[in-house]
């Protein structure tokens, strides 16, 4: 009996890491960023392939991918290259336009912008800036619901835009929500929240493209819309004006390699282009 017991306790122990491993690998992976091209998928310079059954959340199918929108896909390494497990469309906005340059009362620039109708409702995918949104692809939708997926800024913020009827819990300034409602008067009146970027859980290690925001009064600055921090004792040497390229490990950007277990930083040193 005392060693059926210690059975049961070391598969309890155990478990969480055999789970951990049959989504990844050794860890959790992923990569957020805009399709730049087909075939499967390239995002921040990685060729990624699907992998067969492969999870799909806010896109019904791989063939309505395009270049220019924005995912998060969970991927693990393979012999031959990246493999995405799960894949998620993730448009930042999704709205009315409310004027030249601009849905939903938040300020949008991009190149896409020339596709940007007027009047009407348009999906839009891109990346958060502390002035708005840079759009990288965008198309009109029917009058529906709306959408924005930004990071939560407290007091009813998300990005640049206002939002009612929810009352986040248990949420840290610059987490990752998406709001879906009806948009009047201003203010997004949201009836859904979700919480983070991926399909799944979070990936311990992750390679993002975004703007950075400028260090608060800790030098605690952000790469915007996903939540990778880092700190600086020089607040003017963070440029937010460029689009950058990071890597993190468990949220932190500029981690310390020494950190990582041999075959984490292995694979750290093939995802990361500055390792």
């Amino acid at each position: 009996m005392m060693r059926f017991i210690l059975v049961l306790a070391l598969l309890a122990v155990m478990w969480p890491v055999s789970a951990r491993e049959k989504e990844g690998g050794i860890i959790g992976t992923g990569v957020l960023g805009q399709i730049t091209r087909l075939g499967s998928i390239y995002v921040n310079g990685l060729h990624i392939r699907f992998a067969p059954g492969m999870d799909l959340v806010g896109i019904d199918s791989t063939d309505a991918l395009s270049p220019g929108m924005t995912v998060a896909a969970s991927v693990r390494a393979t012999d031959t290259g990246w493999q995405a497990t799960a894949l998620r469309r993730l448009p930042v906005l999704s709205g009315p336009v409310t004027g030249p340059a601009e849905v939903m009362g938040v300020p949008v620039t991009g190149a896409a912008l020339v596709a940007l109708p007027r009047g009407g409702h348009v999906r839009v995918d891109g990346f958060w800036s502390e002035n708005g949104v840079e759009a990288t692809h965008v198309e009109p939708v029917e009058r529906g619901d709306a959408l924005v997926t930004g990071p939560y800024l407290g007091d009813g913020m998300v990005g640049n835009l206002r939002f009612t009827g929810i009352t986040p819990q248990h949420l840290d300034r610059g987490d990752i929500i998406q709001l879906t409602g009806r948009y009047a008067d201003g203010a997004l009146a949201a009836v859904t929240l979700d919480h983070g970027v991926f399909a799944g859980p979070r990936p311990d290690l992750v390679l993002a493209e975004g703007y950075l925001s400028a260090p608060d009064a800790r030098g605690q600055y952000r790469l915007i819309g996903a939540n990778l921090v880092a700190y600086t004792d020089q607040p003017g040497m963070v440029d937010t004006g460029q689009k950058v390229l990071r890597c993190a490990w468990q949220g932190q950007m500029g981690f310390a390699p020494d950190a990582l277990t041999a075959p984490e930083r292995e694979l750290a040193a093939r995802l990361c282009p500055e390792r």
